[in-house]
């Protein structure tokens, strides 16, 4: 009898365990939305802020990072707030909440993004946009100042770049009178009259006081970074200069014969299609010298701060010509493309995640090319410059009922990848991140979906990694690399690579989870003692490094991350905990904490936002997260549709369960309600926790210690 019983257990914990491996209903699944934490609640990262934004003066670049006039030291974690998000929060009251939200979840900065595309319909941005797009709407303009304003106060500051990255000039404002071939995001690094237009546009929007302010951006140090181009490389955003109309590409040929007599070389054609390599040398040229121009007219306009050319680029090609400017961006979405399932590692039951990500060099397998985030973000780690990222996204789009068609694009494990993201981009001395993004797409009265009055694709699970994200990168809690590793670039390989990745390299795929890596392309000055260990590309891109392991560590050891499991663990004085699958590794054993995973998934980490530690902090977050979906009607179809998400109130959460063990003192336990606000006392004076967010209905918990 005893022997059946024990059959009937295993039995019911391998069918339950199968059914949450299937990603299908768990029992004691809760509703949760994070909304704006309160002020003493302890997820509550606002105290990081400098309050108003912009007391410590126009920001710097002083030894390759930033830093305000004052010597005050600053990294990024951003958010986007594009289109309608930034004119539908229609009251001051509104403008006030999302600001001290995002401040509360640790978020110091925000990229105005997509101000004037037609389809912004809540305050639509110019007075008649077929007629002219120099005259703006001001009931757009008064909402945009309101929400900058609540930013200001919040203690956030702003960046965007140089023309709205949808700016499109009225019929009436284009040089020949035709779209036919017309690109402004070309042209006006090259082109005097669509320059003229822009420049127009410029003055208009920048110089214009905000009414609450009485300052413009450009003379408020609360704007500290300006891009020149969103999203500018061959045959991407836009399509090059084959798709131009003549009537732009004659006036660039002169400028070619100029080009070639200077650097003595024979007389040739231009090269639209860039294939030519001196072609391709000449337009890098005209990019820098375009992104020279619009920095110098920002400045004499009497913008003091930081300048960055364009954000995009897989290529050492596309990066070379922001290196004029002061400053690299580049732009990371990881875990989709090319659209197929390649050589990610799909766990039973339809599973994945970035951490599932083997660190190896596609170069050779090209159909099976995914989108590794150090890798491409390497490209743009150059010597002696800061370095962001102005659009990040762990995964495209947010919360689904199902996997969709591609389970890289739509998947139920997105609370994996942020804090990893964080620890590894403070640990290479990175700048920050922003966050894709805020948009505000959705209809009237959704604001119960996922983001709860900030975004509908940034779900609960999602958001409710940033407090701990932003203090991982942001709070000097993770230490930077011990070696050094140096990438050289050479003209040949700039060229070589101009229409293919260049981060094909073993290098770039394996030392950022482990060292420092920087790049030095040709003519940057470093030196040679800095280095633990200098490759050249050409020699390292198949170093043959053919038994890879399968738990990649730092050389701090404060983190190591499990490939084939598919699980990150992170063990600093004030950080522990681990994210991720636990099919197999179930016990964690750090510092101050045992961990024991019941529950296949999750995201949990013990965090003590203060200088004394999780050994001796009084209060501290437990962060217990997993899965999350939108409520679907019976019967509804779950694929998501393109980028939107379909679902409804109420966001629906996957419980996580496990055993958090301190190995010193004795804590109460509090679970957390929506706000970040105490809501139940769960434990008194305990240094063992049995934790359970279906049981609790909460994602977060505050450890009080006795």
């Amino acid at each position: 009898m005893r022997k059946m019983m024990i059959k009937i257990r295993i039995a019911s914990v391998c069918a339950l365990l199968s059914i949450a491996v299937q990603g299908e209903m768990y029992e004691n699944e809760f509703p949760f939305i994070v909304r704006e934490p309160v002020a003493d609640s302890v997820v509550n990262l606002s105290f990081l802020n400098h309050r108003p934004a912009g007391k410590h003066g126009i920001l710097k670049i002083r030894n390759g990072n930033f830093e305000f006039e004052d010597g005050v030291p600053v990294r990024w974690f951003g958010i986007n707030v594009s289109d309608n998000r930034v004119f539908n929060m229609h009251t001051p009251e509104l403008a006030k909440t999302v600001a001290s939200k995002m401040a509360a979840l640790g978020i110091n900065i925000v990229r105005l993004h997509l101000l004037t595309p037609e389809w912004q319909t809540w305050a639509p941005f110019y007075v008649d946009r077929e007629k002219s797009t120099l005259e703006f709407n001001d009931a757009a303009l008064e909402r945009l100042d309101r929400f900058t304003a609540a930013l200001k106060e919040e203690g956030i500051y702003l960046t965007s770049e140089l023309p709205d990255a949808w700016l499109t000039p009225a019929l009436s404002e284009i040089p020949n009178g035709t779209r036919d071939g017309f690109d402004l995001k070309v042209l006006m690094l090259f082109d005097p009259e669509v320059q003229e237009y822009v420049k127009k546009w410029v003055r208009a929007f920048y110089l214009r006081p905000n009414r609450y302010t009485g300052k413009s951006l450009f003379e408020d140090h609360q704007f500290v970074m300006l891009g020149i181009l969103n999203e500018v490389s061959y045959n991407y955003h836009p399509q090059g200069l084959t798709k131009l109309n003549t009537y732009y590409t004659d006036k660039l040929k002169p400028v070619y014969k100029e080009y070639l007599a200077r650097n003595g070389l024979a007389d040739r054609p231009l090269d639209l299609s860039l294939n030519d390599d001196t072609s391709a040398a000449f337009w890098n040229e005209v990019m820098a010298k375009g992104y020279r121009m619009w920095r110098d007219f920002a400045r004499s306009l009497g913008y003091r701060g930081v300048v960055s050319g364009s954000n995009v680029g897989e290529n050492f090609w596309h990066a070379e010509p922001s290196l004029a400017m002061d400053f690299m961006d580049n732009h990371l979405y990881w875990g989709y493309g090319p659209w197929s399932r390649g050589n990610v590692r799909i766990l039973p039951g339809d599973r994945w995640s970035p951490l599932l990500k083997k660190p190896v060099n596609e170069s050779m397998e090209k159909e099976k090319y995914t989108k590794d985030l150090f890798a491409r973000f390497a490209v743009a780690s150059m010597v002696g410059m800061p370095l962001i990222s102005s659009e990040h996204r762990t995964a495209k789009g947010g919360a689904s009922a199902s996997l969709g068609n591609n389970p890289m694009q739509y998947h139920e494990y997105r609370a994996t990848g942020l804090p990893f993201f964080a620890t590894v981009h403070a640990f290479q001395d990175w700048d920050g991140f922003y966050v894709f993004g805020s948009n505000g797409t959705e209809p009237p009265g959704q604001y119960e979906r996922m983001g709860h009055i900030l975004d509908v694709r940034n779900d609960t699970s999602y958001l409710a990694t940033f407090p701990l994200s932003s203090w991982l990168l942001r709070g000097g809690v993770v230490s930077p690399a011990r070696k050094k590793m140096l990438l050289k670039v050479s003209t040949d390989d700039i060229l070589s690579t101009k229409k293919v990745p260049s981060f094909f390299s073993d290098v770039m795929f394996h030392i950022p989870e482990q060292h420092k890596l920087e790049l030095a392309y040709p003519e940057m000055e470093y030196r040679m003692e800095d280095y633990d260990r200098i490759f050249d590309f050409s020699t390292s891109r198949n170093l043959n490094l053919k038994n890879i392991a399968p738990v990649i560590q730092a050389d701090t050891g404060e983190f190591c991350r499990n490939w084939q499991e598919g699980w990150w663990k992170l063990n600093t004085p004030a950080v522990q905990g681990v994210e991720g699958f636990f099919d197999k590794t179930r016990k964690f054993d750090l510092s101050d904490i045992e961990l024991a995973m019941d529950s296949p998934f999750g995201v949990c980490f013990l965090a003590a936002f203060n200088s004394k530690g999780i050994a001796r902090g009084e209060r501290m977050m437990f962060l217990a997260v997993g899965e999350c979906c939108n409520t679907l009607p019976p019967g509804a179809d779950p694929k998501p549709r393109g980028w939107g998400l379909k679902g409804a109130p109420p966001v629906v959460l996957k419980p996580v369960a496990g055993t958090l063990r301190l190995k010193s003192g004795k804590v109460d336990v509090w679970a957390l309600g929506e706000r970040g606000e105490r809501k139940t006392k769960i434990k008194e004076k305990t240094s063992v926790f049995q934790f359970d967010t279906g049981r609790d209905k909460t994602i977060w918990y505050e450890f009080v210690r006795n």
